[in-house]
């Protein structure tokens, strides 16, 4: 991620300190009746950033996980927590630890499989079918040619995007399963088949797709 130079001459806490765009983001795109979301980190030196923006940041490094990316003065407390100030669109401010999001993304960006089969998974669960297929087909941009296995698992529970779907009685997602393959046989860590949780929530459709 390139990086603005340390104190620079011109900043406004209105925009974030990395990408330099708003901290009021469209949520929409309707020119006749626009939507807005405020994304603002506010890190204790008082820089402001997009929370996508310092995550990236701060996993980028040892050193960036301790410092503000626009100062670079250190920014954890006395216990080690990237503890930030979040305001949001109804004018409130809380604090929290964004610790646990960064060390998720450095992990994530060394591991890029696993992020591939966690971003089939979130696909799936959102019933973002046509994006998913292209896992299967093996065109999504982390594939590199290579069809994902349907019957990829959540790091615990060892549950698939087959069971998500039967316990969601979404019949679409199953039929998409079944097309590439995937196992309807599978069990999670609990015993439990796709066809166990299709009848959990009387899933009738998805139940005759699976005996």
């Amino acid at each position: 991620m390139p990086l603005p130079p340390p104190k620079p001459e011109k900043y406004s806490d209105n925009e974030c300190a990395i990408c330099h765009e708003q901290l009021v983001v469209p949520s929409n795109n309707d020119p006749l009746n626009p939507s807005y979301v405020i994304d603002d980190v506010e890190l204790p030196c008082k820089h402001h950033f997009h929370q996508s923006c310092i995550i990236e940041y701060a996993a980028s490094s040892a050193n960036a996980r301790e410092r503000c990316a626009l100062c670079r003065t250190n920014v954890l407390d006395r216990n080690g927590n990237f503890v930030v100030v979040v305001r949001t669109e109804n004018g409130f401010a809380s604090t929290m630890d964004l610790g646990r999001d960064i060390d998720e993304h450095a992990y994530l960006e060394a591991n890029p499989e696993v992020r591939r089969v966690q971003a089939f998974l979130s696909l799936m669960s959102q019933m973002e079918f046509e994006e998913a297929e292209k896992f299967l087909k093996g065109e999504d941009e982390l594939g590199n040619g290579r069809k994902l296995d349907p019957n990829v698992t959540y790091e615990t529970g060892g549950t698939t995007a087959m069971h998500m779907a039967a316990l969601n009685d979404d019949a679409e997602g199953v039929r998409l399963l079944l097309r590439y393959g995937a196992d309807k046989e599978v069990k999670d860590d609990d015993g439990q088949m796709a066809l166990d949780m299709a009848g959990m929530v009387d899933a009738k459709t998805v139940i005759a797709l699976l005996l």
